[in-house]
């Protein structure tokens, strides 16, 4: 700890000598972090300066003298170092450190890279006409990264890539179950996944058109049961290569049933004998009853090439959900408080005044009446004041009698 403390609070001067030590002894990586952790501490320091340089020219000469030697027996390995030193051109140039150019190194190194560009090149014509289009497209990056300008590589990646990339359809499953929101709702969720991965590198040739082009495409009738020889016809109409479609059926659901108890307390504010407030808790019981409901769907969904109907892939799974509901009461002990209403003498009454009313109604003869001829009414018979005495008496009973009957309960 305390000599990395030491080293992290080494001046340039000290990073510097320590450098050159190192660089006596053979160690030339050790050196050129010395001399580079100088240089950010100060990047005017002579003697670190100094150092870079020397250690910069060494490991130089080392790394021309190993490209050429990896030349004699794989120009493509000669050309990756070659690239790797390119990296150390670059820090050192962040450095302002500057070596003596080497004219005769640069052809040699021109010529490897121009040659490894040629093998790459030739191996991804090769793999291109045979079909492997992905290869293909590495290949020819490959050979731009060695040599920038070499032939037609910059149209030969797009075409490699357009033929490696295959644009992708997808579709809402046909719905063979009740759940009415189960196909688009599903869509909607899959092509927000899909997006997010082709995203990634770990797809990046692959192509998924907008949803809502796909959406544009299908007919109303079809959005829940679109069958794959449907979407591979859509599928052309659209210009993608391959369609995803499948179907949900055989929707299950079973719901198993629990109970148990368990004890809790209450807490009653009351007085004692004395008259003062207290609070104490009471026992009690709460039911409590548990159901667990298991859904399960079964899917299938194919890959399907439009141009031919071929199937790519065909999966057949099922897929399962559990929900658990809780509900709860409290059992056994002090319970809210409730009243039980009771028949009483009036309740008796508004019954039989009811029923009494519906016979009179029945039994007693009918009066016609015609309002347009007779606006103004004439006196009730006494049979009709009957029928209405009768059908008054819950009305009369219920706002006269305002008194609460219903006793008290725990």
């Amino acid at each position: 700890m305390a000599s990395s403390l030491a080293l992290s609070c080494a001046g340039p001067n000290k990073l510097a000598q320590q450098s050159e030590k190192a660089y006596s002894q053979g160690e030339l990586q050790k050196a050129y972090q010395k001399a580079a952790s100088a240089l950010r501490k100060d990047p005017e320091n002579q003697r670190a300066r100094a150092a870079m340089t020397q250690v910069a020219s060494k490991l130089m000469d080392e790394r021309m003298t190993e490209i050429r030697g990896l030349a004699a027996r794989d120009t493509v390995a000669a050309a990756n170092r070659s690239l790797e030193l390119d990296k150390l051109r670059d820090e050192l140039a962040g450095y302002r450190i500057v070596l003596p150019p080497d004219p005769a190194f640069d052809r040699d190194d021109a010529a490897i890279r121009h040659g490894a560009a040629g093998i790459e090149y030739a191996q991804a014509v090769e793999d291109l006409g045979a079909g492997a289009p992905k290869r293909a497209y590495d290949e020819f990056q490959t050979a731009q990264q060695f040599q920038p300008r070499y032939r037609d590589v910059a149209h030969r990646i797009q075409q490699a890539y357009d033929q490696a990339q295959p644009r992708v359809a997808f579709f809402p499953f046909a719905n063979e179950t009740d759940l009415g929101a189960l196909s688009k709702g599903f869509a909607d969720r899959a092509y927000a996944e899909l997006s997010r991965r082709i995203a990634s590198s770990d797809f990046r040739f692959t192509e998924l058109i907008p949803s809502g082009r796909v959406y544009e495409a299908l007919p109303v009738a079809m959005l829940d049961q679109v069958s794959p020889r449907q979407a591979a016809r859509i599928g052309r109409d659209l210009g993608v290569d391959r369609v995803i479609v499948g179907r949900f059926y055989g929707l299950r659901t079973t719901t198993n049933v629990g109970a148990f108890t368990q004890t809790v307390y209450h807490k009653i504010v009351d007085k004692d004998d004395k008259g003062a407030e207290r609070e104490r808790y009471t026992e009690g019981t709460m039911a409590v009853v548990t159901r667990d409901r298991e859904l399960s769907v079964g899917y299938e969904y194919s890959i399907v090439s439009v141009e031919d109907g071929t199937v790519h892939v065909s999966v057949e799974d099922s897929a399962g959900l559990e929900g658990d509901v809780v509900e709860s009461g409290f059992g056994s002990g002090h319970r809210s408080r409730y009243r039980p209403l009771l028949w009483t003498a009036q309740d008796l009454l508004v019954l039989l005044a009811s029923l009494a009313a519906i016979v009179a109604i029945a039994v007693l003869p009918g009066v016609p009446y015609n309002p347009y001829l007779e606006l103004v009414p004439s006196v009730p018979n006494p049979d009709q004041w009957l029928a209405v005495g009768l059908l008054a008496v819950p009305a009369l009973t219920a706002s006269v009698l305002r008194v609460d009957h219903a006793a008290h309960h725990a």
